[in-house]
């Protein structure tokens, strides 16, 4: 029998490039919430009641930066995976601190490929 789906809870303010990959991992098998924005992401983590696997969230977001989320939704979720994306990786991931190796990291525009191997390599152990 097939374990639960991995879920992932994709925060961007960008409302195409979030539609497309909440489409690439739900078509992938994935179980996937969305949020516009840092404060909406923790609200739906916490109305959520299973697991929560993975965050994907850009770093630059409204109210609170990707990092502040990921932060936030540690501390709700304890173990959660995190992958973050930026469309300006060169400035945005210097400026907030998430360099590589220390996090994963998806430049945008991102390929389906792309995606679905940066999220399968930081899924913890069993979450696959």
């Amino acid at each position: 029998m097939n374990a639960a789906a991995p879920v992932v809870l994709v925060v961007d303010d960008d409302e195409a490039a979030r539609r497309i990959a909440v489409e690439i991992l739900r078509r992938s098998g994935f179980s996937v919430l969305q949020a516009a924005a840092g404060t909406e992401a923790i609200s739906v983590s916490w109305q959520h009641d299973g697991p929560l696997d993975l965050l994907l969230t850009d770093i630059v977001l409204p109210g609170m930066n990707g990092v502040q989320l990921a932060s936030r939704i540690a501390d709700q979720r304890p173990g959660v995976a995190v992958v973050f994306m930026s469309g300006r990786p060169e400035v945005d991931a210097v400026r907030y601190g998430v360099l590589a190796p220390s996090y994963p990291f998806l430049p945008k525009p991102f390929g389906v490929h792309e995606l679905l191997a940066i999220v399968r390599a930081a899924l913890p152990a069993g979450a696959e």
